[in-house]
């Protein structure tokens, strides 16, 4: 495409269906360091928006690029047209519960290629000529990164559009498409399919924007990473990652981070997997290494993404693919370097959803959970369900979060079998490692804030009693709600301006509360500390109710007790391990520890064994 191709469109221009927050587009040429580009302007919630769909940042990872480390992209000849959104990377369409809108909500909205390594832009119209360099007033920058388990995700979602944000919130929004499944985490142990080039691919793009931005608008010493789930996720692994440490200033965390269990493999078992997908495709697993990449790399993308579900285990949660330890990306186990404090020492905010584990309990309970009811509503269903949930886990260990969960230390109002499944998938798997990655920054010193959202949607395709779901506040942080076209309620759009502005002002002035021009909002939240714990509710009824201690005692439980137990167990059920195993039940287990092992044994053990007949 040439400039006057560019001009063309801008005299022709076209319109689009945004409801009252946008209205008609016209091109835009842009002048930047690495070629010229043609994206797109339009009005949105009365500020005018400039859109760039679909800049590369890295060589189309195909042939012997295919499962490598990306390659940067660098300059382009003639006019790069950016107005078209980019191909989603290689990942299965998901139909689960019969092509529930709550699903397919989140598949790809664009055409599915391997030549997927692309970002998207956002900005502020400056006041300057379109083909000027000049920067002007630079605007802080917000990197999405999208979720979706390391298995499927694109940045081209509905949800995830940044104009609204970039209007409402006068900031640069940015978001990339990075490789997931088996194109972004196979790993085979030798440098042609290292693992985690998911992971470089987003880092790379954050080295893309960090030296390339201000061509845009931004400020590139003001830049927050933010993301959800598997996005929140990767967030935290650039905390723990020297790679990426000079790209990014703050950080946001919506409901996961990297010590989610599902958020990490080993290297042997994802070798094994990455083995027995080659094998399902023809690729012989008993070649050496590099004859299975050479394999693989003519290999059918659709073939292996399809192949790639048939590796995961009868565990919950389980990713097909995941980051591993590779020495390279990640140096050490997450856990150890969050204990070490071996992190990037920078401001962050982070949360979780008052009901993050109910989205997963259809998908991991279809025998016991019925879409249009509660139906998780016997003793029964409750214990089959939670021996479910804990997969791999000794019976033993299901036994005693069955027993913690049902008898809660204080009152709850949380009666429900649903409810308490809801609590246990949701603790184990998103709340408890947020809340753990939180306390540890907080105790090394740097500036945490915490949040619970706590609102269900009135367009939300769940059923209402589900509650405040996984991945459902993502609509309020972009301001969705602000376009009038989706018909949300009025205490909908307040709740999301106010969120969008928080979320802004962090990006800004590493504080959610303080705007950049010194003031503040009309609303407190007070930093999360080791002794207050403190974090703040949001929702449409009140602009912030400040709580303290969110899921102490169930989160204490997952990381002080839990670890304890599954020492303890896997040693007493090792006949190789009784000399550790002694050892360990008078110094590595505190004794109260096996008193509730012994009572909790004896009080669920013919249930489970009744059960399970």
């Amino acid at each position: 495409m040439d400039a006057l191709l560019c001009l063309m469109m801008w005299i022709a221009g076209w319109t689009t269906v945004l409801g009252a927050a946008s209205t008609r587009r016209q091109t835009v040429e842009l002048k930047t360091r690495l070629g010229k580009v043609c994206g797109y302007t339009e009005t949105v919630l009365g500020k005018t928006v400039d859109t760039y769909w679909g800049l590369p940042y890295a060589k189309p990872p195909v042939g012997t690029l295919r499962f490598q480390r990306p390659e940067s992209y660098g300059r382009w000849s003639g006019v790069w047209d950016a107005t078209e959104m980019p191909n989603a990377c290689p990942q299965v369409i998901d139909h689960s519960l019969n092509s529930f809108e709550g699903v397919t909500m989140w598949n790809p909205n664009t055409n599915i290629s391997e030549d997927c390594l692309y970002l998207n832009i956002w900005t502020p119209t400056r006041r300057q000529q379109p083909t000027s360099p000049t920067p002007g007033r630079l605007r802080a920058v917000m990197v999405w990164i999208f979720g979706g388990g390391f298995y499927g995700g694109t940045s081209t979602l509905d949800w995830y559009d940044g104009r609204i944000m970039a209007a409402e919130g006068d900031v640069v929004v940015v978001s990339m498409q990075y490789r997931v499944g088996v194109m972004g985490f196979l790993y085979l142990g030798v440098s042609g399919a290292p693992g985690n080039v998911g992971l470089v691919d987003q880092q790379l793009a954050m080295q893309w924007i960090f030296n390339n931005i201000r061509d845009y608008g931004g400020d590139n010493r003001r830049i927050t990473l933010f993301g959800e789930s598997a996005g929140a996720a990767s967030v935290s692994f650039h905390l723990l990652s020297p790679l990426s440490k000079e790209t990014f200033h703050r950080a946001i965390m919506q409901s996961a981070t990297a010590l989610s269990p599902w958020a990490l493999d080993t290297r042997q078992s994802a070798k094994a997997k990455s083995l027995e997908i080659a094998s399902m495709v023809g690729c012989r697993a008993d070649d050496d290494d590099e004859q299975v990449l050479l394999c693989m790399r003519r290999a059918s993308v659709d073939e292996m993404t399809s192949k790639m579900w048939s590796v995961v285990d009868e565990s919950v949660l389980q990713t097909p693919l995941a980051p591993i330890v590779d020495g390279y990306f990640l140096r050490r186990h997450p856990v150890d370097l969050v204990a070490d404090a071996g992190f990037k020492p920078v401001p962050i905010l982070l949360g979780v959803n008052h009901d993050e584990g109910a989205y997963f309990l259809p998908f991991s309970l279809p025998k016991l959970y019925n879409l249009s009811r509660n139906s998780i509503d016997t003793e029964e269903k409750y214990l089959r369900g939670v021996r479910r949930l804990m997969g791999n886990d000794d019976r033993l260990i299901g036994e005693i979060v069955a027993y913690e969960y049902k008898y809660p230390y204080h009152y709850t109002r949380r009666l429900s079998y649903m409810d308490i499944m809801d609590d246990i998938m949701g603790d184990y798997n998103f709340i408890c490692p947020t809340l753990n990655f939180a306390r540890a920054y907080a105790e090394s010193g740097q500036p945490v804030y915490v949040y619970q959202f706590d609102h269900v949607s009135s367009r939300s395709p769940w059923p209402r009693w589900m509650g405040a779901l996984h991945g459902y506040e993502i609509d309020t942080v972009f301001g969705q709600p602000l376009n009038d076209s989706l018909n949300y309620t009025m205490p909908e759009k307040e709740l999301s301006q106010r969120v969008v502005q928080l979320w802004t002002n962090f990006g800004k002035t590493s504080n959610p509360t303080k705007r950049e021009d010194g003031g503040s909002m009309v609303m407190h939240w007070p930093q999360y500390s080791p002794e207050s714990r403190k974090y703040v509710v949001l929702n449409t009824t009140s602009p912030a109710i400040v709580l303290d201690g969110l899921r102490d005692r169930k989160c204490s439980f997952w990381r002080e007790l839990i670890p304890k137990l599954r020492k303890w167990d896997g040693c007493h059920n090792n006949p190789g391990c009784q000399v550790a195993c002694a050892s360990t039940s008078t110094h590595g287990v505190h004794p109260l520890t096996v008193t509730v092992v012994t009572l909790l044994s004896a009080a669920f053990c013919q249930t489970f064994s009744s059960l399970s007949s």
